[in-house]
This record gives structure tokens, C-alpha cells and sequence, in this order.
């Protein structure tokens, strides 16, 4: 029974996760058609996104207080670009929504008004809301996801330890934000589960009819979105990176926004973004705060929303709205948004703040919120795919810059997957060392899956990664791979990432012949040392000088 358990299990793992979730999406949605009442469906999509907002305050409190304790958190001018990134795309975005709405203006039906115990009566208001989050009592702001809070005292907590914790201490908080990665890692795997039945609980609830009555105003919305996506923050990154920014772009729609659009929730994506990033080889003392940071501020999604929302119900009372009144709505819609996580109800319930700047009652601005949240079902959905996404492309662009300083090669434009052993590679053809993976050494990367169990392996000129991964697969204690190549050594750790073996596999990008002198004196002990090097004689010539 148990292997037949672990049988499925393996060959669950060795699909991409992408190819598991579209399967999750299609099945949520023909489920949906099929058997409407099948309730405990929809049940697998509120686990999945309850175990993702429950560990990720957890996970970002751990991880940067672990980072600054042990004295490696480098928040230098990376972090500044960042911030720069996530202000001025959230106000492009609401600029761009005022273009959008003075090209396409619409108007709308104002029904019944939502109900809310608090709403937002200037900016101001919500600003002092937001400098308040970051003094929030700290057990209450990791209970409630209040991200600005959590990093306000994870950093004092890590900064304290720095000072004062013992070299043990330190090595548990360590292993703490380890052990809740790996949770993270373990919830993200049964991603496609939570996908079908939150696929379900909104095809089930709301069909189609959503985009009858308001299908105008709706169009605007996610076409203003879409815009932001493939036009705007593309080009904002290719200023920045000097080459085609489309596979980044792609990917963090793929594996960041496709999860967000269902989950509708940026702080249950803080998890996935960070997974993402450490495949993408980013720096985790920069991404550990700025995608939480992200998840807070960058919200081009939700400066459209509150934007055309606005300007719709201005449309619709026959208000004129200038240029110079729509640069102003821009401004206030940027910096409401930056507030929006801070509201109970999001961006939506920050519509009444920038209506009032036409002079427009809160008993109407709360209408046009009721509209909102009849077509929430889908304007949410792609405004947190749209943030959530964009979190981990400006951390990614902010980092790459500073990679292009350097002159380190940028990751991703050269890049291929390929499957070998059960194991997954990226493998770039352009910068990698010859074709950018050797095949004749095949079985001999096999061979290592049945050797290397509970033993500690060192992986000598380990290239990108693949004889310390397969000693992994096979089970190994630990694994120590070594390459005097920085991009291989960032390939090979992409490459652990990608394969959930970051845990197990840690690779130093040394020359070997300095290294291992060294671990010698440190007294360092390997069960098994694997040595493949590169040729060091290409003719009879040069022999002498090889020895």
C-alpha cells in the first residue's frame, strides 16, 4: 500500500507544477459545469489558501530576522531601486487608468451601497493607518498579516540578536526559517488541488453572468491592467536591464500571477514569490524583505482600480474632471494604494477617499463600491495577479541592474529545461560551458542515486549541480558543491531550487584546489568525493604545465 502511495507520489513530483495547476484549473472548471453541488470541492481552495496566509507571516518574520541576525542582510542601493520600482510603476498606473478612462469613459448602473464598519475618509487617514501598522503589537500583526508591522519587528528582533544571541541561537533561527521553508515548499507542491477547487468555488457561484451588466466598465479594468502587464512594466524593466525583459515577464505571470489570480490574495502569494525568486538565483537577504515590502506597496492593480472607479462615477453624475484634477487623482490614487492592504476591503473601499476629491457623497461613492464588488470576482483577480506578479519582476530587475554593473551575465534569455534521471535542469546553451550540459555523464549521475544514501558528499567542479543533485535524489545527508564558475554555481543553485533540494544541497563557488586544503584543516570529513574535472591538457604541448 505504501509504495504504491510513494509510487504516485514520484510521479506526481516529476510533472511541472505549472502542467499540475492548468490540470487543477481545467478539472475546478468542468466540476463546476458537471456537479455545482459538490461543495467539498471548493473546501480543497480554502485550505490551500489558509495554509498560505497562516505560514507566510510566519515565513517572512523568520527569514529576515534569521538574515539580520546572522549579520548577512544586505539592504544596500538594491533596496533603494526597488522601492523607487514599486512607487513609480503604482503611480504610472493610475496615470495610465486616467488616460484610459478619458479615451473609453464609462458609466454605471449604481445599485444598492456596500456596507462597511470603517471606510477611509481622506488620505490622510490612511496614511496614519499605515505608519500606525508599523508599531502594531507584534503577535497581533503576525496573526492579522499586517506585513509593515512584521517587518518593523522581525528587523528589530534580528538586529537585537545580531548583538546579543550566542552562535547556537543563531544556527536555530537559521534552522527555523529553513524548516519553514521547507512547510512552505510542501504546500506550494499541492498548489494544483487548491487551484481546482477555488476554479470551482467561482464558476460554481458566478458563471458568466458577471460580464452582462457590467462588461464595459469591467473590459476598462482589465484592460488597463493588461496594458501595465505587457506594455508599461516591460518597458520600465528593459530601461533598466538593456535587453528583452518578455521571459521574465512571462514567467512571473506564470508561476507568480496564475497562482495570485486565484488566490486573490498578495499576502498568501508572499510564499510563492519567494519560492520564485530563489529559482530565479536572487539575493534572499534582498527578496526576504522587498517581496514582503512588495506585497504592502506595489499596487498598480489597485491604482487602477480606485482610478477608474472614480473617474466611472464622476461619468456617470455628468462631473467634468480636468487634467490637472486627474494628475492630482493619480497622486492620491498612488498613494491610497500603497495603503490599500492596511484597509479592510482593499482598494475597493479607498473609492469613496479619491471621490470625494470631485465632491462626490460617500452614499454615492459607496454605491459605485457595491459595483465593485459584483465584478470583484475578476477585477481582484487579475489586480493581485498584476501586483503579485510585478512584486518579483522589479525585485528581479533591481537585482539584475546591479548584476549588469558588476558585468555578471543576466540569467533566463539562454535559458532551456530539460528532465534527465527524474531530475529537473535549467540549461543555457549560450553562457554555459560548452553545449551547457554534458550528456555522456549520464549514468554516471545515475550511479550516484544509488550510492550516496545517508552519506555526506562532496561534489568537486560540480559545474551546474548535476552529480551533487542525483546524490540528493539518491538520499544523501548532505550534499557540498563546488565550482570556481559564478554562474554556474547561480545555474546549480537554481537548479536545486527548481527540484525542492535547496535544504539538502549547498554549493560555494571556490577554486577546488584552494578549497580543499583548507576543509582539510578545518577538519571537515566527506563519506564520498566526486571529481570530475575539466580538461586540464588539450595537446601533448601543454601536458608539463597541466601536471
Amino acid at each position: 500500500m505504501m509504495n504504491g502511495v510513494k509510487a504516485v507520489a514520484k510521479k506526481y513530483n516529476e510533472v511541472s507544477l505549472i502542467l499540475r495547476i492548468v490540470a487543477g484549473l481545467v478539472i475546478g472548471a468542468v466540476l463546476a459545469l458537471a456537479v455545482p453541488g459538490a461543495g467539498w470541492v471548493g473546501e480543497l481552495g480554502s485550505l490551500f489558501v489558509g495554509a498560505l496566509k497562516g505560514i507566510a507571516p510566519v515565513l517572512v518574520f523568520v527569514i529576515v530576522a534569521s538574515a539580520l541576525a546572522q549579520g548577512s542582510s544586505k539592504l544596500d542601493r538594491r533596496f533603494g531601486t526597488v522601492i523607487w520600482l514599486y512607487m513609480l510603476t503604482t503611480f504610472l498606473a493610475a496615470a495610465i487608468a486616467s488616460v484610459t478612462s478619458f479615451m473609453f469613459p464609462v458609466s454605471v448602473v449604481l445599485a444598492d451601497a456596500a456596507q462597511s464598519d470603517v471606510v477611509p475618509q481622506g488620505l490622510g487617514e490612511v496614511l496614519s493607518t499605515l505608519l500606525t501598522n508599523f508599531v502594531a503589537n507584534p503577535i497581533s500583526a503576525l496573526m492579522s498579516g499586517n506585513y509593515i508591522g512584521i517587518l518593523f519587528w522581525a528587523c528589530m528582533f534580528g538586529l537585537a540578536m545580531k548583538n546579543i544571541g550566542s552562535d547556537t541561537t543563531k544556527k536555530f533561527l537559521a534552522d527555523t526559517a529553513d524548516a519553514v521553508s521547507q512547510v512552505v515548499r510542501w504546500i506550494i507542491n499541492l498548489a494544483p488541488f487548491g487551484i481546482m477547487g477555488l476554479v470551482y468555488t467561482n464558476v460554481a457561484g458566478n458563471g458568466l453572468a458577471i460580464f452582462t451588466q457590467y462588461g464595459k466598465l469591467l473590459a476598462l479594468l482589465v484592460g488597463t491592467m493588461l496594458f501595465m502587464a505587457f506594455i508599461v512594466s516591460p518597458f520600465i524593466m528593459f530601461l533598466y536591464l538593456r535587453c528583452n525583459p518578455y521571459p521574465l515577464v512571462f514567467r512571473c505571470l506564470k508561476e507568480s500571477g496564475l497562482t495570485a489570480f486565484f488566490t486573490r490574495s498578495s499576502a498568501a502569494n508572499i510564499p510563492v514569490n519567494m519560492a520564485l525568486c530563489e529559482k530565479l538565483g536572487l539575493d534572499k537577504d534582498m527578496y526576504s524583505v522587498s517581496i514582503p515590502l512588495g506585497a504592502t506597496i506595489n499596487m498598480d492593480g489597485a491604482a487602477i482600480t480606485i482610478t477608474i472607479m472614480t473617474l466611472a462615477a464622476a461619468n456617470t453624475l455628468g462631473i467634468p474632471v480636468t487634467l490637472p484634477a486627474a494628475i492630482v487623482l493619480s497622486a492620491m490614487s498612488a498613494l491610497g494604494a500603497c495603503g490599500a492592504s492596511g484597509v479592510a476591503g482593499g482598494s475597493l473601499l479607498l473609492i469613496p477617499m479619491a471621490c470625494s476629491l470631485f465632491g462626490i457623497s460617500n452614499d454615492i461613492a459607496m454605491q459605485v463600491v457595491g459595483v465593485g464588488f459584483i465584478i470583484g470576482v475578476v477585477q481582484d483577480s487579475v489586480e493581485t495577479a498584476l501586483n503579485s506578479a510585478g512584486d518579483v519582476e522589479f525585485a528581479a530587475t533591481a537585482e539584475y541592474h546591479q548584476w549588469r554593473k558588476e558585468g555578471k551575465p543576466l540569467p533566463e534569455s539562454t535559458q532551456t529545461e530539460i528532465v534527465e534521471n527524474g531530475i529537473r535542469y535549467l540549461v543555457d546553451f549560450e553562457n554555459g560551458q560548452k553545449t551547457g550540459f554534458f550528456l555522456d555523464q549520464k549514468y554516471n549521475r545515475l550511479a550516484m542515486q544509488r550510492i550516496c544514501k545517508g552519506k555526506r558528499v562532496l561534489d568537486c567542479f560540480t559545474h551546474t549541480g548535476s552529480f551533487a543533485l542525483n546524490a540528493a535524489k539518491g538520499g544523501a545527508a548532505g550534499v557540498l558543491g563546488v565550482d570556481a564558475s559564478e554562474l554556474g554555481v547561480a545555474q546549480a543553485a537554481q537548479n536545486a531550487a527548481l527540484n525542492g533540494m535547496s535544504d539538502r544541497v549547498r554549493f560555494a563557488c571556490r577554486d577546488v584546489f584552494e578549497l580543499l586544503p583548507e576543509l582539510e584543516r578545518k577538519g571537515e570529513k566527506f563519506d564520498l568525493v566526486i571529481l570530475d574535472p575539466p580538461a586540464f591538457t588539450k595537446s601533448r604541448a601543454s601536458v608539463k604545465k597541466a601536471v
